[in-house]
């Protein structure tokens, strides 16, 4: 049994896998209350799917990037009920989560997780043996930046999209594809999803060692 943690961003997200099916899963934003919501959210998961915490067999956490306090609070949770119950913790990119729950399509995908202050980290991604697989550097940049560097024929766009970035993508005039907002939802099921793939290959650090990913902006500063 795997409980997956996401809170690289004001996106939350909790989901329980047995390695067959999702058991119960919950997602919603916070305004910043990280430490506030989290501890009763897993709390009532766990709850409501009747599993005890000592039942569980592993824990998958968003390693980011993302949000400087998001990613601390999540990532501090998850080794805490790691060492507890003495689990693996399976780090898992933020960006990775998002293409993991994005359709093959014919081109490109660029994953974007929001970054604040008019700022996102994305990177971009190619369909190969049947998944999305990360290619070149994750970047942190505005919208304009990002845009400017887009040059394949077609590309797909998911992630978290504000209103102001969507604008700006929609009036560039590059061949872009946008998801429905639905689609677009990070959700800790896909992080599940992924992390179990791993505990089954026996690929795990202890938890003290997960440590979160940083982007540098343009000026040096982490985010």
């Amino acid at each position: 049994m795997l409980l997956a943690i996401d809170t690289a961003s004001r996106s939350l997200s909790l989901a329980l896998y047995d390695g067959q099916q999702l058991l119960a899963e919950q997602t919603w934003y916070t305004a910043n209350q990280h430490s506030v919501e989290l501890p009763p959210a897993i709390h009532h998961v766990l709850n409501r799917a009747g599993v005890q915490p000592r039942q569980l067999t592993a824990l998958a956490v968003a390693q980011g990037p993302g949000s400087f306090t998001g990613l601390r609070i999540g990532i501090g949770v998850a080794k805490g009920l790691a060492m507890a119950q003495n689990i693996p913790l399976i780090p898992v990119m933020t960006l990775d989560i998002v293409a993991a729950g994005t359709s093959y399509f014919e081109g490109p995908l660029v994953a974007i997780v929001q970054a604040g202050r008019g700022r996102i980290n994305y990177g971009q991604y190619h369909w190969q043996t049947g998944e999305w697989r990360q290619v070149g550097e994750l970047h942190n940049a505005a919208w304009a930046e990002m845009i400017a560097r887009l040059d394949a024929p077609a590309t797909l766009i998911n992630g978290e999209l504000d209103p102001a970035g969507e604008a700006l993508l929609i009036a560039s005039g590059k061949a872009v594809t946008l998801l429905p907002p639905a689609y677009r939802l990070r959700r800790a099921g896909f992080l599940a999803q992924k992390a179990w793939g791993q505990v089954q290959a026996g690929h795990s650090i202890p938890a003290a060692e997960v440590m979160p990913i940083y982007l540098q902006t343009a000026g040096g500063a982490a985010t």
